[in-house]
C-alpha cells in the first residue's frame, strides 16, 4: 500500500480539506462527477481497495483558493504582493502555488496579469503526486499551514483587477442584429442553424443549388460557389 499516498490524504482530510484521487502522473481524476459531491468515504474506498496501485492526489477548492503564477515575471510579481505572509505553499513542475481561504464566493478562475486564481468547480493537484514530465510535487520548506486568509495586499491587488475587468465586460454589450424587412430566415440543412439572408438572393441560391442537385447550406457550411450560377440565372442565361 502506498503509505505515503494515504498518510497525505488523511493529513489533508484533519484540516478540513477534500482530497480526491487522480490517475497516476496525470491531472484527471477517477470519477467523472468529482466535483459535483464530496464523499470521503468513496475516496478511502478506492484508495483500500487498489492498496498496490499508485495515484495523485488533489484537493477540490471552493473554500480555499490556489494562486499560482503562469510565467516567471508572474511568479516575481505575486511573491512581491505576498511578502514574507506566512502560508501554504509548494512546487509544481511549472511553478509555485500558493494557498489561501477564498474571499470570493463566485470566482471559479480568473487570470489577472498572467496570475491566476483558482477556487469553485476545479481541483488543484498536491504533494506528493507526481507530474507527467517526472517532476514531484513538493511543498517548501516556508510552507505553513493553516491555511490562513489572503494578505490585504494580495486582496487589494484581486478586487482592483477583478474590478477593472468587470467593468470592461459590462461595456461589451450584445447588440442583437436588426432584421431587414427584405431579409428571410432560412436554416441551413448541415449546420442547422438559422440564417437570415436577403430574399432575392436566397431564391437564386436556392435556384443554383437544385441545378447541382443540392439542398440550400450557408456561406460557412457549402463546398460549392454558386456565385457565377446565380449571376447567370439572373441574366436568364440559364
Amino acid at each position: 500500500m502506498n503509505n505515503e499516498l494515504v498518510f497525505y490524504f488523511n493529513n489533508y482530510l484533519n484540516m478540513g480539506l477534500k482530497p480526491i484521487l487522480l490517475k497516476f502522473g496525470s491531472k484527471k481524476p477517477l470519477l467523472k462527477n468529482w466535483n459535483e459531491s464530496y464523499n470521503p468515504k468513496l475516496w478511502k474506498h478506492i484508495l483500500d481497495q487498489d492498496k498496490e496501485k499508485k495515484f495523485n492526489i488533489a484537493i477540490l477548492l471552493g473554500k480555499v483558493v490556489d494562486v499560482e503564477g503562469d510565467t516567471d515575471d508572474a511568479n516575481e510579481l505575486l511573491n512581491s504582493i505576498i511578502g514574507n505572509y506566512k502560508h501554504p505553499c509548494f512546487k509544481s513542475s511549472r511553478s509555485v502555488h500558493h494557498l489561501f481561504i477564498n474571499p470570493d464566493s463566485q470566482l471559479t478562475v480568473k487570470k489577472f496579469h498572467d496570475i491566476e486564481f483558482r477556487a469553485n468547480k476545479v481541483c488543484s493537484v498536491m504533494p506528493p503526486s507526481v507530474h507527467e514530465d517526472g517532476t514531484k510535487y513538493r511543498f517548501l520548506k516556508e510552507c505553513q499551514f493553516p491555511i490562513p486568509v489572503m494578505p490585504d495586499s494580495l486582496l487589494r491587488f484581486y478586487y482592483k483587477n477583478k474590478k477593472e475587468h468587470d467593468k470592461s465586460v459590462s461595456k461589451t454589450k450584445y447588440v442583437k442584429p436588426k432584421t431587414k424587412k427584405d431579409h428571410t430566415k432560412t436554416l441551413c440543412y448541415k449546420c442547422r442553424k438559422y440564417k437570415f439572408v436577403h430574399k432575392k438572393r436566397l431564391a437564386l441560391e436556392v435556384h443554383a443549388f437544385i441545378l447541382k442537385n443540392l439542398s440550400w447550406s450557408c456561406q460557412e457550411c457549402r463546398e460549392i460557389d454558386v456565385r457565377e450560377m446565380c449571376r447567370l440565372i439572373r441574366s436568364n442565361q440559364i
